[in-house]
């Protein structure tokens, strides 16, 4: 089987325009990184902690 990957460089150029054609309101939310990971980690452990 062959793969066939796409440039840093193009995937990068893709989620900028990706990122740039979303409301203000859903760029926030659209990729989610390390930091909310943890926080969304947290509550689903532990419902009760939400802040």
């Amino acid at each position: 089987m062959e793969y066939s990957f796409i440039s840093r460089q193009t995937f990068d150029d893709l989620i900028k325009r990706y990122i740039g054609s979303l409301a203000p309101n859903k760029k926030e939310k659209a990729l989610i990184d390390q930091e909310k990971l943890q926080k969304i980690k947290e509550i689903l452990l532990d419902p009760t902690n939400t802040k």
